[in-house]
């Protein structure tokens, strides 16, 4: 109760399939998400109109599209995609 909810998210390719990145103080390992659909539910609920949020949630988008325009330039095809 004393702490905040976290999304740990995983990506998946053929190579890796969900490398352990955050484990709990015991040791053990916190569960991924890698499905992008549960992820936008869980961050932004589902997606219903009208959406009294739609400007925030474009906000976050416009946001992570910028960063990732900032840093496209220095990845690979592969990474882009």
């Amino acid at each position: 109760p004393d702490r905040l909810p976290s999304l740990e998210i995983s990506v998946d390719d053929s190579a890796e399939n969900g490398r352990p990145i955050s484990y709990a103080l015991n040791g053990s390992r916190l569960p991924v998400e890698n499905d992008p659909n549960r992820v936008w539910r869980r961050l932004f609920g589902p997606s219903v109109a009208p959406d009294p949020l739609v400007m925030r949630k474009r906000d976050v988008l416009n946001f992570a599209f910028g960063e990732f325009n900032a840093l496209a330039p220095r990845l690979g095809v592969a990474e882009r995609t």
